[in-house]
């Protein structure tokens, strides 16, 4: 490491995903109470998970008329992790193409 010249750091990471399938029928799964305190517990914001109005707002674009509540959360999953996992699973993913949105820039 010379002086005056910029640090290089370089780190390799592995990860190991598993596919779990659940055939679920949308005509049976039923809505939430979310002021019920047990629903709360695992849908609350978090250090981690932030509802900015950015993020209510692409939400509501991506669910658009949908009312069913799986069918809401297929949608989000569909768009925003389907095609991650889909280049994990093919050896082709490219992490240069992920980066974290600020408020205010537009993700399409």
């Amino acid at each position: 490491m010379a002086a005056g010249k910029p640090t290089d750091f370089n780190f390799d990471y592995e990860f190991t995903i598993r596919g779990v399938h659940f055939d679920l029928d949308p005509e049976k799964i039923r809505s939430l109470n979310p002021t019920d305190e047990a629903v709360k517990r695992f849908t609350a914001e978090s250090l981690h998970a932030v509802f900015t109005p950015e993020i209510k707002a692409l939400s509501e674009k991506i669910v658009g008329n949908e009312t069913n509540p799986m069918l809401k959360a297929k949608k989000i999953y569909d768009l925003a992790i389907g095609p991650f996992v889909l280049q994990l699973c093919l050896g082709i993913f490219d992490d240069s193409q992920y980066q974290r949105i600020l408020p205010g820039e537009q993700l399409w």
